[in-house]
């Protein structure tokens, strides 16, 4: 149709749009609905509008609240808005599934998440995901406020999870997995890898003692492995003991190696024998 106040054209239908990383339900193509502005001979607006679920590198993606455009000034195609997301779990659920559906965001159109570049292949695969993940087994939560980030590296093809997420079955401990720089959890053909992980838990009721604060990190760096943990316990007596201990595990001769171990003990009021001395205090290390 041609609008005669503004002198453009508009093209509407239907169609199939064919992008190298994009999958339709019904193979390689893309079912999309086509609007497209053409002003004194340049396009001004294209807008496609996603008919169902598609893949993203194998990832299963069903549309929401989901804009697919094209950005003149950066010559190329966006993606962004409100997806669900199926992303695999590192174990298969209670009831057998092996995928989690997670809400996520392919940022806004300020900030597009999925970008297509002029050679017609998706060059960057960005969203933020919230909602329960089963990592590992574990049930984690990644929260709406601050969620979790989900992304593509098309250099290894793979899938990177990063940010800082809650497990509310395991006393709302918080854990770490490292930044969109350097992401703590990697998922490639459905396996996952963990490259840095932290997890910390604090004020914990256990009845014949309190922890009041435990963390494990962990780091991994070739066949090094880095596991440090830290433990500070309290008890109704008045005692509070912290360790912590600096370990490195070799994944391909499986050694294991303890560098540096830490322990004190304050708040004692052990008698020595009949000397009428008190054990008061322990601080001891080894390295």
């Amino acid at each position: 149709s041609y609008t005669d106040v503004d002198q453009e054209f508009t093209f509407s239908g239907g169609a199939k749009a064919t992008v190298e990383g994009l999958e339709g339900e019904s193979g390689s193509s893309l079912g999309v609905t086509l609007a497209m502005g053409v002003s004194q001979g340049d396009i001004d607006s294209i807008e496609l509008g996603i008919t169902g679920s598609f893949d993203v590198y194998a990832l299963e993606i069903e549309p929401d609240d989901l804009t697919f455009e094209y950005s003149k000034p950066h010559k190329q195609f966006v993606m962004y808005g409100d997806v669900t997301a199926k992303v695999p779990n590192g174990e298969a659920n209670d009831d057998n599934s092996d995928s989690t559906s997670l809400t996520a965001r392919f940022g806004t159109s300020d900030d597009p998440g999925l970008i297509v570049d002029t050679s017609g292949t998706v060059s960057q695969v960005n969203m933020s995901v919230f909602g329960t993940l089963n990592v590992l087994g574990f049930a984690l939560e990644s929260p709406q406020t601050n969620p979790a980030t989900f992304q593509y590296s098309a250099a290894d093809d793979v899938y990177e999870l990063s940010g800082t997420i809650t497990a509310p079955k395991f006393w709302n401990a918080t854990i770490t997995m490292g930044n969109q720089a350097q992401p703590g959890i990697k998922i490639q053909d459905g396996k996952w890898s963990v490259k840095n992980f932290g997890l910390a838990l604090s004020d914990v009721n256990l009845g014949a003692f309190t922890i009041n604060d435990f963390d494990v990190n962990y780091v991994g760096s070739g066949s090094d492995v880095d596991l440090d943990f830290g433990l500070d316990v309290n008890f109704p007596q008045g005692w509070d003991v912290g360790a912590k201990i600096d370990t490195v595990f070799n994944t391909k001769t499986k050694a294991f190696e303890i560098n540096d171990v830490f322990l004190k003990a304050s708040g004692l009021e052990i008698a020595i024998g009949d000397t009428g001395l008190f054990l008061t205090e322990i601080d001891a290390s080894m390295q």
